[in-house]
């Protein structure tokens, strides 16, 4: 969990030296997963905009097996 928190810090940081927008999303799947509604999600992610990549990704994380996400060299797994 810190490990965590130094990460998404260092994103933040980041983003705002370069005036950058953001988005960070991030879900506690232990605690959530069996109380989330997929369906509203994804139409959610389809109402603000979110193209077939990010789409995928997401589902990926939720439904796949192993998940590592690399963002600018910081590996969020």
């Amino acid at each position: 969990m810190e490990d965590e928190v130094v990460a998404i810090n260092e994103i933040i940081d980041y983003v705002r030296k370069m005036r950058k927008e953001c988005l960070i999303f991030k879900v506690g799947f232990e605690k959530a997963y069996d109380l989330t509604s997929w369906s509203f999600l994804d139409c959610m992610m389809m109402t603000f905009g979110f193209g077939w990549k990010w789409h995928s990704w997401i589902w990926a994380c939720m439904f796949g097996e192993d998940l590592s996400i690399l963002t600018h060299g910081i590996s969020l797994n």
